[in-house]
C-alpha cells in the first residue's frame, strides 16, 4: 500500500501524465466516434463466409429416404421432395444471396475444414454428415430438436464481420424452427421476415465509439507504463531507491511494488474509461466479467513493460528509454494493433500481426467480450497476455542491477 500511496500522489500531481492518461483518450474518443461513425454502421463492403459440407443434398435426401423405407411409395416421394425443398443450409444461402441489404457477403465452397479456417473467411459454416437428415427427422418425423447440426467457426481477427454472420444464422434458424413448430400446429407464419434487419438486432456489430473506447483503452494504458518508469528513475537520481535499499527493501520487493501499483492505476483508468463512455453513450457491454478479467490482465502486461523499461534505465543509467517507449513505441504498437482504425479491414496480414501485440490482442478480446462471447472464447488473449508478460518479467530481472543499482 505504500507504493500505491506514494505513486499515486506524484502521478496526481503530474498534471500532464494526468491530462495524456484520461483526457486525451476521452477527447480522442469522441473526435474518432463522431467522425468515423458512419463507418461503422450498416454492413461492410464485403464478407467471405466459407461453406464445407461433409455430404451433398443428394447424399442427404438418400440418408433419410432410408429411413422411410416402410412409408408408402406416394407419400415418401412427396416427403423427400418437400425435404429437399426445405434443407436448411441451401434455404440459408438462397435467402442471403436474394436478400438485396445483404448482398456484401459472398459464400465460397471448400472441401477441407482445416483448411478453410486456415483462410481469412469472416467465418466457416461446418455441415456435417448426416445433420440435414437431423432436422427433417424433426420436422417430419416428430423428432427433437436438432441441436449442433451445423457449427459456424468465427474469425476472431474479424469480429465485427463474424458477428455479423453468426446473427444472420442464428436468426435464420431460430426462424426456421418457429416455423416448423407453427406449421406442426397448424399455423402459418412468413418465416424468411426481417432476416436482412439481423443486423441492427441480437449481436449488433460494434459501435464506432464502442469500438474506440477499448481501443483508446488499450492504447493509453501503455502511457503509465512509461510514466511510472519515469517515477522509477527519477526515485534512483534523487536518492529515494538508495535508501530504500538501505532500509532493507529488497529489489525483488521493490520491482513487486512498482508492478503492483502500475496493474491497480491502469485498472482505475480503464475503468473511469470506460465509466465515462458507458455514460455518455449508453454502451451495453454483454460479459462484464470477461472484460474485467481482459482488464487485469492488461493491467500485469503493462506492468510487466514498466518494470522491463525501468530495468533498462537503471542499467544502462538512462531516462530516454521511457520518453523513447511513449513517443515512438506506443504509435507503432497502436498503428498495428488497431487502435486508430479496424486493421482487419485493410489487411489480412496486418489483421494477423496485429494479434501478435498486447494490445491489439487486447482490444480484439475486449470487442468480443463486449458481444457476450464465452470465457473460452477470449483464452487465447488471456494465454497470449499471460506469456508476454511473463516474458517482459524474465527479461527485466535479467537487466536489473544485482549489485543494488542505488548509486545515481
Amino acid at each position: 500500500m505504500f507504493y500505491i500511496g506514494k505513486d499515486a500522489k506524484q502521478l496526481l500531481m503530474d498534471k500532464g501524465a494526468l491530462v495524456t492518461m484520461l483526457f486525451m483518450p476521452l477527447v480522442l474518443i469522441l473526435i474518432l466516434g463522431f467522425a468515423l461513425g458512419d463507418a461503422f454502421t450498416g454492413m461492410p463492403e464485403k464478407i467471405d463466409v466459407a461453406i464445407v459440407s461433409d455430404e451433398t443434398l443428394a447424399d442427404a435426401v438418400q440418408r433419410f429416404s432410408d429411413e422411410l423405407d416402410d412409408w408408402p411409395a406416394q407419400e415418401k416421394t412427396a416427403v423427400l421432395g418437400l425435404a429437399e425443398q426445405l434443407s436448411v443450409p441451401e434455404l440459408l444461402i438462397e435467402t442471403v444471396e436474394n436478400t438485396e441489404d445483404l448482398d456484401s457477403i459472398t459464400f465460397h465452397y471448400e472441401n477441407e475444414l482445416s483448411e478453410a479456417r486456415d483462410k481469412d473467411y469472416a467465418g466457416v459454416l461446418h455441415i456435417g454428415e448426416g445433420s440435414r437428415a437431423q432436422i427433417w427427422e424433426q420436422q417430419f418425423l416428430g423428432g427433437g430438436e436438432s441441436t449442433g447440426a451445423f457449427t459456424f467457426y468465427a474469425n476472431t481477427s474479424e469480429p465485427q464481420q463474424a458477428a455479423i454472420v453468426e446473427a444472420i444464422m442464428k436468426q435464420f434458424i431460430d426462424q426456421f424452427y418457429a416455423q416448423t413448430a407453427l406449421a406442426n400446429a397448424g399455423l402459418e407464419s412468413s418465416m424468411l421476415e426481417g432476416i436482412g434487419d439481423v443486423i441492427y438486432q441480437g449481436s449488433q456489430p460494434i459501435s464506432a465509439f464502442e469500438y474506440y473506447m477499448f481501443a483508446m483503452g488499450v492504447m493509453f494504458v501503455f502511457y503509465t507504463a512509461g510514466f511510472m518508469a519515469s517515477y522509477a528513475y527519477m526515485e534512483k537520481k534523487t536518492s529515494v531507491y538508495a535508501r530504500l535499499i538501505l532500509a532493507n527493501v529488497s529489489q525483488v520487493g521493490y520491482l513487486v511494488g512498482k508492478g503492483v501499483t502500475t496493474v491497480f492505476l491502469v485498472l482505475i483508468q480503464l475503468m473511469l474509461i470506460f465509466a465515462v463512455n458507458l455514460a455518455l453513450f449508453r454502451i451495453e457491454i454483454g460479459n462484464w466479467p470477461a472484460v474485467l478479467l481482459i482488464s487485469l490482465m492488461l493491467g500485469i502486461a503493462v506492468a510487466s513493460v514498466a518494470l522491463l523499461i525501468t530495468a533498462i534505465q537503471f542499467r544502462f543509467r538512462s531516462e530516454k528509454v521511457a520518453n523513447q517507449f511513449m513517443f515512438f513505441i506506443i504509435t507503432i504498437f497502436a498503428s498495428v494493433g488497431g487502435s486508430f482504425f479496424p486493421v482487419s479491414d485493410l489487411s489480412p496480414l496486418l489483421a494477423q500481426l496485429s494479434q501478435w501485440t498486447p494490445n491489439g490482442r487486447a482490444l480484439t478480446a475486449f470487442l468480443q467480450a463486449a458481444q457476450g462471447a464465452a470465457l473460452e472464447e477470449i483464452r487465447p488473449a488471456i494465454l497470449m497476455l499471460s506469456g508476454f508478460s511473463c516474458l517482459c518479467f524474465a527479461i527485466a530481472w535479467l537487466f536489473f542491477p544485482r549489485q543494488g543499482g542505488a548509486e545515481s
